[in-house]
């Protein structure tokens, strides 16, 4: 029996070394889990500022589209007031050069009733000088009659 008992000494022994060492295993293990912890707990604070950091930049990067949208709006604002203002002036500058025309030609058709009412030219030079008068304002009258035409056009497009 005594053998017997020597191989259940030995049996405990052996399984004594391999569970201490079980146990020191899991010691060296508790200390780098350890270890790791006290590095991730220094870390903790750098990582609380960079997630700041990168909240402020993400609200920055947030509210840039909105105020780009809102610099386009006034942009364009401006720019159609612009154009807006622009159109009439243009459209007052026609309106005021066809009424000038307009009292043009009603200068002309007096003129040349006054002309006709006078009557006859007497003398051989005052004759050369109505037909030159009379010519020039048949091209007078040619060109206001195209300009009328013009303006007609002009105004039918405006509408």
């Amino acid at each position: 029996m005594g053998g017997k008992r020597g191989i259940v000494v030995v049996a405990v022994c052996l399984l004594m070394v391999s569970g201490c060492s079980a146990l020191r295993r899991m010691d060296y293990n508790m200390t780098r889990m350890a270890d790791y912890m006290g590095v991730m707990a220094s870390s903790m604070p750098g990582v609380a500022v960079n997630t700041t950091r990168l909240a402020n930049s993400a609200e920055r990067m947030e509210s840039s589209p909105a105020r780009f949208d809102a610099s386009l709006d006034r942009r364009e604002k401006r720019a159609e007031r612009a154009i807006q203002n622009y159109s009439q002036a243009i459209i007052d500058n026609e309106r005021a050069m066809i009424e000038t025309l307009r009292h043009i030609r009603q200068e002309l058709m007096q003129v040349k009733q006054a002309v006709r009412a006078a009557g006859p030219v007497r003398g051989s030079e005052d004759a050369d000088a109505q037909r030159r008068l009379d010519e020039k304002l048949r091209v007078i009258e040619q060109r206001i009659q195209s300009i009328d035409t013009k303006i007609q056009q002009f105004e039918n497009r405006a509408r």
